[in-house]
This record gives structure tokens, C-alpha cells and sequence, in this order.
């Protein structure tokens, strides 16, 4: 049985994931070392409170060019509260595509190390 899911950025902001017919909500809660979205938080409630799976992640660079220590500090940092209830994920796009893979590994460590969860990792399928 496969599962339906959304993806819920910073533009879709006031969308409804209660009414949307789908079993996992994935939320993009930080970008770089500066940026959170305002909405993330609305969000990452109603889909736990609808009973849907939550997938929370970080936009690696997003105008910034953090380290994978300050980006994964700043990711854990906005997302602490929902520790245990949701799984991370680093996307990797743009141009973080343009860095070398050992700066997403280190983030991925990094966040499984504070979480205990194995995050995923989402990119482009040519990359």
C-alpha cells in the first residue's frame, strides 16, 4: 500500500493540511542559518493533530552559506519541540547541489545524533 503525502513550503502558507486527503505532511520549517518559515509551526500542528505522519525539513543553503554544524543547530533548534514526532529531512537542492556531499552527510549525522531519528535525504534523482 503505497502513501499519499504533501509537501507544504513557505508559499503554500494557509493551506489546510486537515482537509487535504493525504497520510503524511511534509513541512519546510528552516532555510540556511537565517531564514524559518512562519507558518511551519501551524502546519506541523494540524497534521499531528489530524492523525497524518510529519515529515519536518530544512532547505540546505537558502541564500546562506552556513556550515553543516551551524545549519543543522539552527534546523534543531526551530524544530525541538516536535522531537519524537516527526521524521527530519534534509532537502538538497539549488545550489547546495554545487557542494560537496560530505557537508549534507555531516548535517545528516548531525540531526540523527539529537534526534535519533534517521533522516531522509531529498533531492534531485539525477543527483
Amino acid at each position: 500500500m503505497a502513501l499519499q503525502g504533501i509537501d507544504v513550503a513557505s508559499w503554500d502558507a494557509g493551506i489546510d493540511v486537515t482537509e487535504v486527503p493525504c497520510d503524511f505532511v511534509i513541512v519546510k520549517a528552516t532555510g540556511g542559518t537565517r531564514y524559518d518559515n512562519p507558518d511551519f509551526q501551524r502546519v506541523a500542528d494540524d497534521a499531528l493533530a489530524s492523525g497524518k505522519l510529519l515529515g519536518i525539513y530544512h532547505f540546505a543553503g537558502d541564500g546562506s552559506d552556513g556550515s553543516p554544524e551551524e545549519e543543522a543547530a539552527h534546523f534543531l533548534t526551530v524544530t525541538d519541540k516536535y522531537k519524537g514526532k516527526f521524521i527530519p529531512v534534509l532537502d538538497w537542492e539549488a545550489d547546495a547541489v554545487e557542494w560537496p556531499v560530505n557537508w549534507a552527510k555531516r548535517s545528516l549525522e548531525i540531526v540523527e545524533e539529537r534526534t535519533g531519528a534517521t533522516p531522509w535525504f531529498y533531492s534531485y534523482a539525477s543527483y
